[in-house]
């Protein structure tokens, strides 16, 4: 399976807790395989199947607390 790799931003990602929150919220997206958090970049970068549109991805951090850009 191809993997893509998807950054989203997001200004409300400012510590460990909320990177831990944040990775949590996007690896529940069906076809998601691993996340990280750059807490410098308040960005998340995201390892996911082709099927797993930017929109969901925004959509899981958005409901988490953390609203994307």
């Amino acid at each position: 399976m191809e993997t893509i790799s998807t950054t989203v931003q997001s200004s409300r990602i400012t510590c460990h807790g909320c990177a831990n929150t944040a990775k949590a919220a996007v690896r529940k997206v069906p076809g998601v395989e691993d996340a990280s958090v750059d807490l410098a970049a308040q960005a998340v970068t995201v390892k996911h199947g082709p099927s797993v549109p930017r929109e969901a991805l925004a959509e899981a951090l958005t409901k988490a607390g953390f609203p994307a850009k």
